[in-house]
């Protein structure tokens, strides 16, 4: 990671939840374990406190309030449904296999119902980690739920206090993103850089760019209302004006429909394709000075200048004026200076207190205020067979990761925990997950056991477990495999503090093979190869599009319902690049069905 990618993590909003997350997770166990001498305790409930942290998705804080209740209920009911039949074999296998299939089921409802399911399958996963133990079974339920509460208000607390914080961050998150798109599209004004990786790149930066436009939207939006009331103030108009610029800014760049592989034939390495990448480059950087200054509030000296690439450009038309490229260049220059233009008035945007944007503020209650999730609205049509056959598919793996499990003894319950979090609906994804998480598992085993030889102090090591605990939450989400290497090292070191004596490492390391090997073959079960999603996917790319297209031909152009029309268009096309991505990145078996 470099500097610069650095800062991009201390400033984003991964880091502030991860902090959040982390220390949320950890403080009660710490209080628990250190100051009151209540390991099993302190460990139940920080076990608690992380089933919920996975359902703490962007949201109101009313929604994001009911979400972690009903988070706390699920792992409160499974749990004891699973204490209960704990010790009635053919009852714990009916309760396991229910909740595992019901699970699989909840992903058709999208991401919140998701991380539901993969909580209250890791709940029942950490009380039956317990039943060779010697441990009070009812307290420890007890504390898991106790666990779940702190972590509710712990959560809804910190959002309220740091309320438009989050909000600043998600805006410089969507900004960096942009930046990112708008570095990759300069290298397609790179000869040497081929298009076709040129494109590629693209689509990974758009494929961000858009989740962090919806988060945006979830935290600069939601951070408007008082409840469900409008409650506008400067600071809210203000990060309202800031989000609208960058949405409107990546919208116009990605409407610019450049034929860059004519742009390389007719004017490679001459002045006006340098000036047309110098032009990118520079409002890249631009936009990344912005989003730190909107994170630390700190003033901005208004360093943006490109007259002289839009001068060089011009320069340019003028010298090819009556020949066939004439239009091509002329394009590229009008849309260089309406990029320059867009990004003058986000800069003179973060003074402003008042609303310049086209959307009136009152329409955002209306119209413009966060939809309905699908999981907010019950559906059984949503149980598709593709989402039955993942809940098959999911059911039979933590079956068979079950049975291995009870062989194996032990604290093998990793194995069924790693068959858990490594399934996913598509099969591109299920790869990709498995191969990080083992990749990130091993590195962590390797890292903790040179910790423990180098590292004679027991205060340190508890201090490089709280760390990697922290960096775990910032991690997880943004790049898997560094989120599951410090998840290693936090776990197998807490392990060390309770039970010194037992060897873990190895048997976590062999443990995390054997349930991504079962990962692997179940993905072959009743398979959803990621080619299969392509229909519905590009149905839904046409049926946007074609909304979009109406609402900008409409003979009046109606601001809100064009920027929502141009919301849902973006963020299907975007579902439809990440599958592309996917196949590309490993899924050898869809491409070739394809």
């Amino acid at each position: 990671m470099d500097l610069s990618s650095f800062k991009k993590f201390i400033y984003s909003q991964q880091a502030w939840s991860g902090f959040r997350m982390g220390f949320g997770t950890v403080l009660p166990g710490v209080i628990l374990i250190v100051f009151f001498n209540l390991p099993v305790q302190g460990v139940s409930c920080a076990l608690g406190a992380f089933c919920i942290c996975l359902v703490d998705v962007p949201a109101p804080l009313w929604r994001k309030h009911r979400h972690m209740l009903i988070g706390t209920l699920c792992i409160g009911v499974v749990s004891a449904l699973t204490l209960l039949v704990l010790h009635h074999p053919l009852l714990l296998w009916v309760v396991l296999l229910s909740v595992c299939f019901m699970a699989g089921l909840a992903a058709a409802y999208g991401l919140l119902a998701t991380a539901m399911g993969i909580a209250a399958m890791l709940a029942m996963a950490t009380m039956l980690s317990q039943r060779s133990g010697d441990v009070d079974l009812w307290s420890y339920l007890t504390w898991l739920v106790i666990g779940g509460i702190w972590y509710t208000y712990f959560c809804l607390f910190i959002c309220r206090v740091f309320q438009q914080q989050m909000a600043r961050r998600a805006l410089a998150d969507c900004m960096f993103a942009t930046a990112d798109y708008l570095d990759a599209r300069s290298q397609c004004y790179t000869p040497e850089i081929p298009l076709e990786k040129c494109y590629r790149n693209m689509i990974k930066t758009q494929v961000t760019v858009i989740d962090a436009q919806q988060e945006a939207r979830s935290l600069v939006l939601a951070n408007m209302f008082v409840g469900r009331r409008m409650a506008v103030d400067p600071e809210r108009i203000r990060l309202f004006n800031i989000m609208t610029d960058i949405i409107d800014m990546h919208d116009s760049v990605l409407a610019m429909q450049v034929d860059f592989e004519s742009l390389r034939i007719n004017f490679a390495h001459t002045d006006a394709h340098d000036f047309m990448r110098d032009l990118l480059g520079k409002t890249a950087r631009e936009l990344c000075r912005v989003a730190e200054a909107v994170v630390t509030g700190a003033p901005l000296l208004f360093r943006f200048n490109v007259k002289a690439e839009l001068r060089a450009l011009e320069y340019e038309v003028e010298l090819v004026k009556g020949t066939a490229v004439e239009s091509t260049l002329q394009f590229a220059y009008a849309r260089g200076r309406t990029i320059s233009e867009m990004m003058n008035k986000l800069i003179h945007d973060l003074n402003s207190t008042t609303n310049t944007s086209v959307v009136p503020l009152d329409a955002i209650e209306k119209k413009y205020f966060l939809p309905a999730s699908n999981w907010d609205k019950f559906q059984w049509s949503q149980w598709s067979w593709s989402g039955m056959r993942y809940a098959l598919r999911l059911t039979i793996a933590v079956a068979v990761g079950m049975a291995v499990s009870d062989m194996v003894g032990g604290h093998s319950i990793w194995i069924v925990i790693t068959v858990m979090v490594v399934l996913r609906p598509g099969f591109g994804l299920t790869q990709q997950r498995n191969k990080y998480r083992l990749i990130g598992t091993l590195f962590g085993c390797v890292a903790v056991q040179a910790v423990l030889w180098s590292v004679p102090t027991a205060s340190t090591l508890f201090w490089i477990m709280a760390a990697s605990f922290l960096l775990m939450f910032g991690f997880l989400r943004l790049n898997y495999l560094i989120g599951v290497f410090f998840a290693t090292i936090a776990i197998l070191l807490l392990y060390h503090f309770m039970a010194p004596q037992m060897a873990l490492i190895g048997q976590r390391a062999i443990d995390t093979m054997i349930g991504t090997v079962i990962g692997t073959v179940a993905g072959y079960v009743f398979p959803t190869w990621e080619y299969q999603l392509l229909a519905p996917q590009i149905a839904a790319v046409l049926k946007s599009c074609r909304r979009y297209g109406n609402r900008v031909f409409a003979p009046v152009l109606e601001a809100v319902e064009y920027r929502l029309a141009r919301r849902d268009a973006l963020v299907a096309l975007t579902t439809l690049s990440a599958s592309y991505q996917r196949m590309l990145q490993g899924s050898w078996r869809c491409s070739h069905a394809m």
